[in-house]
């Protein structure tokens, strides 16, 4: 019995790390990515909105990037920048795939970017 808990007490500080690194990571890759629109660099700002939206946790700031990856794709697209819209909303397609598990929910929106 006290096996079993120690090995759940192990298990729970694992996932609490985890978590938590998820986190951390989502919201240091989100505010490199808010930098580097503020300075113009919509490249920058786009690889760094990617990253914080692979690190996919509730709470976690990657809903985040991936509602600033669409509206960039919607500003490049409105500005008839259609190369630089593709290439953002590649990034919203990959960001959900590589997350993507059965209770994400990013099921409807990786089948809406997969036209892009």
């Amino acid at each position: 019995m006290r096996a079993a808990a120690a090995a759940l007490g192990v298990l729970c500080l694992v996932l609490g790390l985890l978590y938590a690194r998820c986190r951390v990571e989502a919201a240091r890759e989100l505010a490199r990515g808010d930098a580097a629109e503020r300075i113009g660099d919509l490249e920058g700002a786009r690889l760094h909105w990617r990253r914080a939206a692979r690190w996919r946790a509730p709470g976690a700031a990657g809903g985040t990037a991936l509602e600033r990856l669409a509206g960039l794709a919607r500003a490049r697209d409105a500005a008839g920048d259609r190369e630089g819209a593709v290439r953002a909303w590649r990034a919203v397609h990959a960001a959900i795939a590589s997350g993507d598990g059965i209770f994400s929910g990013g099921h409807a929106e990786l089948r809406r970017t997969s036209a892009a």
